[in-house]
C-alpha cells in the first residue's frame, strides 16, 4: 500500500506541474519493479493525466495570447418570451452583437462577431464542389440571427432556433472556448452522462490524433 500512496503523490505532482509530464515513464518503470498490478493500474491513468494536460497546455497558450475563451457552465430559464439572461462573464466577450445559429448535437451555437468571421473564412476556404460542404455552409449560414442584450442583460432566442434545439423553458449554457453553446436541459444532462463514461478514450484518441498530425 506505501508504494500505492506514493505513485498517487506521484501522479498529482505531475499534473501539477506540467513540464514534467515527459517523466512519466520513469514512474511507470518504477512501479513495474514493485508491483505489475500497481503498474497496470497507473500506467492507464498517467497516460490519461498526460493527455488532460496536455490539452489544458494547448488552451492556455490560447487564454494568454488574449483571444476570447468561454469556459464553465450556468443554467438558466427562459421567460415567457423566449428571453434568457446569459451570464455576466459570457456578456463581457460576446460583445454589442454577437451570432447564434443551429449547432451540432442539437444545440445552438453562439458566436462573438469576430469568431464568426473566422469561422466563415475557414468555411468559404473549403472545396465549394463538395454538396456537403455547400448544404452546412447553407445551413449554417440561413439559420443565423444576429442579437443583442437588452439592458437586463437578456437576448431573445428565435422561436426557430428553440424548436431546433428542443427548448421549451430550462437551459443549460456551457462555455466551449472559442464559442457558447445552449443546450435544453434535458437534452444536455443525457449527453454529457454519456461523453463523461468516455472521457478518458476521447481524450486518449485526440492526444493520438495530434501527435500524429505533427
Amino acid at each position: 500500500m506505501g508504494v500505492f500512496y506514493f505513485a498517487i503523490k506521484i501522479a498529482f505532482f505531475i499534473f501539477l506541474y506540467p513540464s514534467l509530464v515527459p517523466h512519466y515513464q520513469i514512474i511507470n518503470s518504477f512501479l513495474f519493479s514493485n508491483n505489475l498490478k500497481i503498474f497496470k493500474f497507473f500506467k492507464k491513468r498517467c497516460f490519461f493525466l498526460k493527455n488532460v494536460v496536455y490539452l489544458v497546455q494547448k488552451w492556455r497558450k490560447v487564454e494568454e495570447s488574449g483571444k476570447v475563451m468561454f469556459l464553465g457552465q450556468y443554467e438558466h430559464s427562459l421567460d415567457k418570451k423566449g428571453r434568457i439572461i446569459m451570464p455576466a462573464k459570457f456578456r463581457e466577450n460576446l460583445g454589442d452583437s454577437f451570432i447564434m445559429t443551429f449547432g451540432l448535437e442539437k444545440c445552438l451555437f453562439v458566436y462573438p462577431a469576430e469568431e464568426w468571421e473566422k469561422l466563415s473564412q475557414n468555411l468559404q476556404s473549403l472545396p465549394f464542389g463538395k454538396k456537403d460542404t455547400r448544404a452546412f455552409k447553407r445551413t449554417l449560414a440561413s439559420q443565423a440571427s444576429v442579437n443583442s442584450f437588452d439592458q437586463q442583460g437578456r437576448v431573445i432566442i428565435a422561436k426557430y432556433l428553440r424548436d431546433y434545439a428542443g427548448i421549451e423553458k430550462n437551459v443549460v449554457i456551457i462555455g466551449v472556448f472559442e464559442r457558447i453553446e445552449i443546450w435544453d436541459s434535458e437534452r444536455w444532462a443525457g449527453y454529457a452522462l454519456e461523453t463523461e463514461q468516455s472521457y478518458e478514450e476521447i481524450a486518449e484518441r485526440i492526444y493520438e490524433k495530434e501527435r500524429q498530425d505533427k
